[in-house]
């Protein structure tokens, strides 16, 4: 367990947010107010009811950012046979879902107000939860830090259109990714930029400014289409062995001195 933020809310009352690690690589995120909670993509149950229960916590809601089992599968048993909703996109292999939602959508649970953005590209119904007073957004698989989800449905087009409607956010919104894969994302980094080091990124990373994140992630930065998709297959290249002579130029944060 991390606690990675803490705030106040305009009216006085303490924000905390929680990082659990579950899985293999699996990020999960609890965000506590005055004893209530709302958690976000639980892989598993039981390291995440521990948790909400040793802290004394009530929960509130449980937020879905997309479909993939290893970010809902503990959803319906952490509920248990309480009213919590469990909250996500409209999609078949999320039948259980107690409330669907979709971009444009202004949700209040309990304290939490947040605002819903459709960011399509990982999935097709892939969606990402903007907290705006407290300027936290739950990226799911979109985004990792320094790199990016694969495109199992979806294109070049949907997924440069969903970074875009990430870079309109302020720049010190705190991005909360659902997995860490800092090791690799480093290992493609420094093949595109060998000056690329510890301090532009450390494996013991967990979080990110907006800010931050677009001055070392290329993905995020790809000025179109085109370039996101060419540093896409140079990454598969590079992690299938093939180590391209020359990766795309023109498309790096990093080729900017700062």
């Amino acid at each position: 367990m991390n606690k990675i933020f803490e705030a106040k809310s305009v009216d006085g009352e303490e924000f905390v947010l929680y990082q659990l690690r579950l899985l293999e690589d699996n990020f999960c995120y609890i965000l506590a107010q005055n004893g209530v909670c709302v958690c976000v993509d639980p892989g598993e149950s039981d390291i995440v009811r521990s948790f909400v229960e040793e802290q004394g916590l009530e929960l509130e809601a449980i937020l879905l950012t997309h479909f993939h089992t290893d970010h809902v599968a503990g959803s319906t048993e952490l509920k248990g046979e309480s009213k919590v909703p469990i909250v996500g996109p409209k999609h078949k292999e999320l039948a259980f879902l107690d409330q669907e939602v979709m971009e444009g959508d202004e949700l209040s649970l309990g304290p939490f107000a947040m605002e819903i953005i459709h960011a399509p590209g990982h999935t097709m119904e892939h969606l990402m939860y903007y907290f705006p007073e407290l300027k936290l957004l739950f990226c799911g698989d979109v985004l990792f830090l320094g790199g990016c989800g694969k495109m199992f449905e979806g294109n070049e087009h949907h997924y440069f259109h969903s970074f875009e409607k990430m870079k309109k956010l302020p720049g010190d919104t705190i991005l909360l990714v659902g997995h860490d894969y800092n090791k690799k994302n480093i290992d493609f980094l420094q093949h595109l930029t060998p000056s690329f080091s510890e301090k532009d990124m450390a494996e013991t990373d967990t979080h990110h400014t907006l800010k931050k994140e677009l001055a070392i992630n290329p993905f995020l930065a790809s000025k179109s289409p085109t370039a996101f998709l060419e540093l896409y297959q140079a990454r598969d290249a590079f992690r299938s062995g093939l180590r391209p002579e020359d990766p795309p130029k023109g498309n790096n944060p990093l080729e900017t001195p700062r």
